[in-house]
C-alpha cells in the first residue's frame, strides 16, 4: 500500500504534522493493505488564513482489483480532517470488501426439470 500526500499551499504541513497524517491513514487502512494498491490524500484550505472549519481532506483509495473509493472530511486543521477521513475510508473499504465477499460467495444452483415427455438425464 503506497500513500501519497498532497497539500495545498495554504495548508502548513511541517515535518511532524506530515508524519502524523500519513501515520493516521496507514494505521486506519493497514489491515486492508494487501487489498489496496494506492492511497492518495489531498489536503486543502478552503478559505485561506481566515480560519474556521475549512481544512478539507480528500482520500482516494485504489482497491486491487476493483474501483476507487473516495472519502472526504472537513476539520479545524489538517490533522483533524485527516483523522476523520481516515476513519471514514477504513469504514468504506471494510463495507466494500464485505459486500464483495457476500455477493461473491453466492452461487445459485438452478435445477432444470425436463418438460413432460423428455427423459431425465442421470446426474441432474
Amino acid at each position: 500500500m503506497k500513500i501519497e500526500l498532497w497539500a495545498d499551499d495554504a495548508v502548513s504541513l511541517e515535518g511532524r504534522q506530515r508524519e502524523v497524517v500519513i501515520r493516521r491513514i496507514h494505521f486506519a487502512l493497514a489491515r486492508f493493505a494487501d487489498r489496496i494498491a494506492r492511497v492518495n490524500v489531498r489536503l486543502t484550505d478552503e478559505n485561506g488564513p481566515r480560519g474556521g472549519i475549512d481544512h478539507r481532506c480528500l482520500v482516494e483509495v485504489d482497491l486491487r482489483p476493483g474501483p476507487k473509493l473516495y472519502v472526504e472530511a472537513q476539520g479545524v486543521d489538517a490533522e483533524v480532517s485527516a483523522a476523520i477521513a481516515s476513519r471514514r475510508a477504513a469504514r468504506r473499504v471494510r463495507d466494500e470488501l464485505s459486500r464483495r465477499r457476500l455477493f461473491g460467495r453466492r452461487q445459485r444452483t438452478v435445477r432444470v426439470t425436463p418438460p413432460d415427455g423428455v427423459p431425465d438425464v442421470p446426474g441432474n
